[in-house]
């Protein structure tokens, strides 16, 4: 709004003052005065509470440090611990959004109060699950990978709810500005500085309305990964074709590498009888084109039927057919790509398939080497699809392993992951060996 817009509108409110009662003015200037002490009582109990929240922080953090070393928790006991706080961590994000959406729809004051005090009551709760976690890691690997995602997760939520402080802090200096224009003789000032502080109010509200389309081009980027992630899959689908012509390939490959086997023992089989026969002038004067026919005799039955033909034509064409219609290397990568990608999730404690997924791992990292195709393994968002297989407590190691290689200024490829996998798959054998 430009100067001439303000004074015009100054000009409007001083005449429309003139017929407000001063009674009128002076109970309203009361009843804000009143909910100004009320609001820095509740500021100023919010940030006790912050005060108090810390400084019990820092005792149960010293407690742990004098005291005795506490009881460390199982993997299991970690994972229930670390559901838990991430069921609370989600519970504050959905209350904030609440409360910023009704900060965005300008609800009144006491109603997002109240919410924000709630919201309050399940901060202190998520600190106090985090300092009775955090004694009861035993590594210290375990320990740096956690206080990461708390730490995040933290200051996500701190962010929050200075945000939402800075609209108390706002309705606050409203109030302030409401309590000084009582004490200002003249109307027109009074006037001014009410329309100062409208103004400033108006500053902040579009504040809080650009953040909340913060939040949710947040939550739209969030329905796009979906929308990629639903692409992908229907990607997968269109390979499913591809998979089983893939596997259609290898059992007709056992099938003729058997018959190949079987043809040149019967072949052995016929030389080796047909030599142990006396020779005879008769069979001297037979040509080649019936030598088949004359070693009926010294074969199975069910072989005459083949002996006829050459044993190796028929078993080179159907391999040469074979290699024209599924040798393409395009369908053997898409193949490992894709039961690579669709690989069911790991289970904690399933030794089994964390073992049958290394293999597997190890087998598409050899495939890799003389396929160009395999070379979309080494994608950033593919090793992620990959490292969500694994059970939860994995995801932590694997950042670590991401990180030390960063900080080597080395890239992350596929062969780091699968060494990864590797060497997590020997844990529980080692284990199970050690019992």
């Amino acid at each position: 709004m430009d100067l001439t817009e303000s004074d015009t509108k100054a000009t409007k409110d001083e005449e429309s003052a003139n017929i407000i009662d001063t009674n009128v003015i002076e109970e309203s200037a009361n009843i804000k005065d009143t909910n100004v002490i009320e609001e820095s009582a509740n500021i100023k109990d919010t940030n006790e509470t912050e005060e108090t929240t810390s400084t019990t922080t820092c005792s149960l953090e010293s407690e742990h440090v004098d005291g005795a070393r506490a009881r460390t928790l199982s993997e299991k006991g970690q994972q229930y611990e670390f559901d838990k706080l991430a069921h609370s961590y989600g519970g504050l994000n959905r209350l904030s959004e609440n409360i910023i959406d009704l900060i965005a729809d300008k609800a009144p004051y006491d109603t997002i109060k109240g919410k924000y005090s709630i919201w309050m009551d399940k901060y202190e709760m998520f600190l106090e699950q985090h300092q009775n976690i955090m004694p009861k890691i035993g590594h210290e690997e375990d320990k740096e990978s956690y206080m990461m995602v708390f730490q995040e997760r933290d200051e996500s939520l701190r962010e929050i709810k200075r945000s939402i402080e800075n609209y108390f802090n706002a309705i606050r200096e409203e109030n302030k500005q409401t309590q000084r224009s009582k004490s200002v003789i003249s109307k027109r000032s009074s006037l001014s500085r009410s329309s100062l502080s409208s103004q400033r109010l108006k500053e902040e509200q579009k504040r809080v309305e650009l953040e909340t389309k913060l939040a949710a081009l947040k939550r739209k980027k969030d329905i796009e990964l979906a929308k990629l992630k639903l692409k992908l899959e229907e990607e997968e689908l269109q390979l499913d074709t591809d998979i089983a012509i893939a596997d259609a390939k290898t059992k007709l490959l056992d099938k003729y590498e058997n018959l190949e086997s079987e043809s040149n023992s019967t072949c052995s089989t016929h030389v080796s009888k047909v030599q142990s026969k006396p020779k005879k002038s008769d069979i001297a004067q037979k040509t080649a084109v019936n030598y088949n026919v004359m070693a009926k005799p010294f074969v199975p039955k069910n072989e005459i039927k083949y002996s006829i033909l050459d044993q190796l034509k028929p078993y080179s064409a159907a391999i040469k057919q074979l290699e024209e219609r599924y040798g393409d290397t395009e369908v053997i990568a898409n193949a490992f790509i894709k039961r690579a990608l669709e690989w069911p999730t790991i289970q904690a404690g399933d030794s089994k398939s964390l073992d049958d997924f290394s293999l597997f791992l190890i087998e598409c990292e050899n495939a890799a080497e003389s396929m160009e195709a395999m070379r979309i393994l080494e994608y950033s968002e593919n090793i992620k699809r990959l490292m969500i297989k694994l059970p939860f407590y994995f995801h932590d190691r694997w950042r670590n392993v991401v990180m030390r290689t960063k900080e080597k200024k080395e890239s992350v490829t596929f062969t780091h992951f699968v060494q990864f996998v590797k060497q997590e798959a020997k844990r529980p054998m080692t284990q199970l060996m050690v019992i």
